[in-house]
């Protein structure tokens, strides 16, 4: 518990996804550890080590858990894939909070 940090932040959909759920993931850029929520909730708070990170989050259309790619027969489109635009660093004993982010 020492060495966690807190990262917050919320998540925005479009109308239409509102009741899909989130994936997120959290990539340390040190050594690439990752640390996947793939049921995140829209309004989140996680204990991470300390560190830097790079984020990234999908729209669960299927409910299945994982990004889906899309296909090509029978043509499916690919789930929404959104990675934020910069490295977030989380502090131990910390809170590091506003993170947005919005799949329009």
């Amino acid at each position: 518990p020492d060495s966690l940090g807190w990262i917050e932040g919320v998540v925005r959909t479009n109308p239409s996804d509102s009741t899909a759920g989130i994936g997120l993931e959290f990539r340390k850029l040190s050594d690439g550890q990752q640390f996947q929520f793939p049921s995140a909730p829209r309004s989140f708070k996680f204990g991470l080590p300390a560190g830097k990170y790079l984020v990234s989050g999908f729209v669960d259309r299927n409910g299945n858990g994982r990004f889906d790619r899309g296909l090509v027969f029978p043509y499916t489109l690919s789930e929404p894939f959104l990675p934020y635009s910069d490295t977030v660093s989380v502090r131990a004993r910390f809170e590091t909070a506003g993170l947005e982010l919005e799949f329009k």
